[in-house]
Parts: C-alpha cells; structure tokens; sequence
C-alpha cells in the first residue's frame, strides 16, 4: 500500500508555499522515495527525479520515462511533452529537498501505520483514525442503514454535529433531522450508485463533504466519508487509497458475511469492547435477524498466540468457521475471533461443534474455547466471558488441547481460580439452570431433589425422608433428571460440580 502519488506531492507543495507547476501526462504515479537525476540512468517510476536549473546539460532527454522536478530557471518549451514533471522556477534546491525528506518520511509513517492496521484484522475504527489525521478532519464509515460501523475513537460522536445515539441499534447513527433530507432527496439517491470518491454537495444547504461508496459482491455496504469540502485530484486519490483499504477490511470482518444482517455482529463488537448491551438491540435483534431472546445458544472464543491475525489467515478462518457451523455469527478483533452460535439454526450440539471446527483449529495453530450451552440471548456476555476463561485455564495449565469446553475444566478451574471475575451463571453448572426452568414450566421439584440426593452422599433412605416422598420415587426422578439434563450421576466431577454449584448458590442467598 502505498498514499504518496504525484498529484498528492503537486498539491502538498502548493501547499507548502512552493511555487510549482505540473505538467500531467498519463496518470498519476505512487511515489516512494526521491534523487538527483545522473545522466544516463535507466528510470524508476516509483521515484522522483531532482535536476537544478545550473546543471542544464544534465537534464532528462526527451524520450525519458521518469518523474523529474526541474528546479529553478528552466524554460517551458525545453521540457519534454510527452513526460510528467514539476516545474519549480524559483524554488531554493535545500529548502525543497528538507521538504521532500519531511514529506516522504511523513508518508512511510502513514503506510506503515496502514500496513500494521490491516495486518491486524484491518479494523475499520483504526483505518479511520489514519484517515483522520491524514485529512485532518473526522472521517468515518457508516453502513446502509446510516449506522457508525468505524470512526475515530479518539472522538466521542455525541460531542458532534450530525450524529446521535441509537439505542435499538446499539451505536451511533446520523442524526434523524439528516436521514429525512437524504431519505427524500432525489439527488442524494442518485449517489448512491457511484463509484469512486465524490464530493456530495446539498443542494438545499450547499454542505459537502467527500465520499466513496464501499460495494462488496455488487451491492452497496455503506460508504466512507471525509469532511472536506473539496475535490482535488491530490485528495480523491487519498479517498480512494483509504476507501480501498476499508473495502478489504470488511471483506475480512465477519459484518460482511452474516446473512442475517449486522445486528449480531454489532453485540458481539460491544461485547469485545466491554459495553453493556441495551434491551432495545437485543429486541432488534429478535425482530429483525430472528434470533430470539429465549432460545439455544453458545459462545465461542478462537485466539491466535503470540501474533496477530494477518488478513490471510483471518478470512480462512471466519471462512472455515462460517461453512462448518451453520447459524454462528463472528467478529474479529486484534487477535481474537469472537463466535456466537444458534443451536436451533446450526441444527448441532456443542460437542458437533468441538468436530466440525478441531481440524480447522488445529492446522492453523490456534486455541478456541466453548462455552456452555445457555438459554438467553441477553446472557451471551456472560458465556463469552466463560469461553475466555476456558482458554485462560487452557494456558495457565499448559494443556497441549488445540479445543477446550468450559465444562470439561469447570472444576479445575474453579479449584486453581475461584470465581475469578466471572458471574455465578457461568460457574453454575448448566444442569442446575436446566431444572429450574423445568421446574417453573411444570411445578415439580427435580432441582431441589438433586440437591438434597447429593448432599447427603446419595443415599436413598435419607433422601426421601427429607423430600417426604416414597423410596420407589426417588429413582423416577433421578432417571428424569438425567434425562433432562444429559448428565450421568455416577460420573464423581459431575457431582462435585453440581455440589459446588449449590453451595455457590447458597451463599449468594445468605449474602443478599
């Protein structure tokens, strides 16, 4: 990736206070670095080519193919016609050349910055914030239902004009007074089918800005705004450099490849960043992707050690993930890819899913944790948080696992962490939460049942007197508590779990 090209340089050393010319010929080069011209030397189109106007016998001929900047008294006519080149007449060579070694370190500095934010999953948000300082205004990407999908987060969007928050979304949005302009505007329709930067002029407010449109696979994704309020070739050049770059960005990020729309992916990008998830997004998300509040879910946690995702691997593996575990959702942020799964949709079972994704795991020498099942959409936070812990444990451990389930080392993990900074819904084991909701749909008492049983080391006689049921009763409801929950009783962690669960539980109670 490279931004420096020669209409950019054109406009920084107007800028700049030169007093330069262009003659164009043929489209503008990228330029990565610049020299003095030696007679004879064969030309690099990636460099800009110095000759002083008292080394005239040294000039280009005119069937040279390079980028030349004739500095100081030359005459017009002398330059060759069919080349590019600047013409600086009264143009102090030191002063230009400190310039030129400013401005092109500038630029690196850019390209690197650019090169490391797209081999780090190519976030939009950081792609924004290099546009930003580049231009030196806010720059933005809002999706096709106006929604901020990346911006500068140095920048706090309440505190501008144009811009308010939306709660069924779960972000920022453009403010309603502009949506209803655009939605009603002829000519803001028109644009919509552009290609390239443009500069967006309101015929009623005469405000304008430049933009692109960001297309993937053909159909309009949103698009890429910077406010400036004029073309030049210089700037659509930058526009275009940015706007490609966020193309690629959203090609790796899985908001573009969720076929149920962006809602999912914009709770599982709060989640990573630790913000709390409103109700209205999650009825949103119920409304308008159909995934309900109630229904079968589990989270998922894949993290690459000790580097970042490059672009790469990143779409092989959001790819893998997408193919192999229909009904999921992801986000990919630094080095981790964040997974929600719906059961119902995925048609599969938590440990199908360990299956269908170890090898892909494996082979491109990542860790992925699971979570538990859970049955509220609103709790996805909570059981993301289980997933991480699973992969924390996985390490502290040292365990060679490439895949790990969180009930597979609840109680290690409790034992060696105690609650850690987890909720008590992700420490308590899922069969408890299974027959308490059994238990409120059907007025029966198969949790308390498993409690008292356990408690007092699974011995019968004790236990139905304390229930004050028939003896011949307690091994009904034990075969249908294990059938409800698919746990096996004589398995001694699953009962240490469950143990532990209930004392958890009870001292939540004492200390309320």
């Amino acid at each position: 990736m490279q931004l420096l090209n020669t209409d950019i340089l054109y406009e920084d050393l107007l800028e700049d206070g030169f007093s330069v010319s262009l003659h164009r010929c043929g489209q503008a080069r990228p330029l990565r670095g610049y020299r003095f011209y030696m007679p004879g030397e064969t030309a690099d189109p990636s460099l800009l080519y110095i000759c002083p106007a008292n080394e005239p016998s040294a000039a280009p001929d005119p069937e040279w193919a390079g980028t030349v900047l004739y500095c100081g008294d030359w005459e017009t006519a002398a330059l060759p016609a069919e080349s590019l080149w600047y013409l600086c007449p009264g143009g102090n060579v030191r002063e230009l050349i400190n310039f030129l070694e400013e401005l092109f370190s500038r630029y690196r500095s850019t390209d690197a910055a650019m090169e490391l934010a797209m081999v780090s999953s190519g976030t939009l948000d950081r792609i924004c914030a290099i546009a930003s300082d580049y231009f030196g205004v806010f720059c933005f990407v809002h999706d096709e239902q106006f929604c901020l999908i990346g911006y500068d987060r140095r920048l706090d969007p309440a505190y501008l004009d144009g811009f308010e928050y939306a709660e069924e979304y779960g972000c920022y949005i453009q403010a309603s007074s502009i949506l209803n302009d655009f939605r009603t505007n002829p000519e803001y329709q028109r644009t919509l089918h552009t290609g390239g930067c443009q500069l967006w002029v309101d015929p009623t407010s005469d405000e304008r800005c430049l933009y692109m449109n960001l297309f993937l696979s053909g159909h309009y994704h949103g698009r890429f705004l910077v406010t400036v309020k004029e073309l030049t070739a210089g700037r659509t050049a930058a526009v275009e450099y940015f706007g490609q770059a966020l193309l690629e960005a959203l090609t790796t990020e899985p908001l573009a490849a969720i076929s149920q729309g962006n809602l999912i992916t914009r709770l599982l990008r709060r989640c990573a960043a630790g913000e709390p998830l409103s109700e209205q997004s999650l009825a949103a998300v119920e409304r308008k992707a159909g995934w309900p509040l109630h229904g079968s879910y589990v989270c998922g946690l894949v993290r690459l050690y000790d580097n970042q995702l490059n672009n790469y691997l990143l779409r092989s593996v959001c790819s893998g993930i997408l193919d192999k575990v229909p009904g999921s959702a992801l986000y990919a942020s630094e080095n981790h890819i964040y997974v929600l799964v719906n059961l119902q949709i995925a048609q599969l079972r938590p440990s199908d899913i360990r299956v269908n994704m170890s090898e892909l795991i494996r082979e491109s020498l990542l860790k992925a944790g699971l979570s538990d099942e859970f049955e509220t959409l609103r709790d996805f936070p909570v059981f993301m948080a289980q997933a991480s812990a699973c992969l924390d444990y996985m390490e502290q451990a040292q365990m060679t696992d490439w895949f790990g389930e969180f009930r597979q080392i609840a109680v290690p993990f409790w034992l060696r962490n105690g609650a850690a900074h987890l909720d008590g819904r992700a420490l308590t084991a899922r069969a408890i939460r299974l027959l308490q909701r059994y238990d409120a749909l059907n007025e029966t008492d198969l949790c308390e049942t498993l409690k008292v049983y356990l408690s007092n080391e699974r011995n019968a006689t004790v236990t139905s007197t304390l229930l004050r049921i028939h003896r011949s009763t307690l091994p009904h409801r034990l075969a249908r508590i294990e059938e409800i929950t698919g746990i096996n009783l004589e398995e001694a962690g699953t009962r240490l779990h469950l143990l532990m669960s209930f004392a958890w539980m009870d001292a939540a109670i004492t200390a309320q």
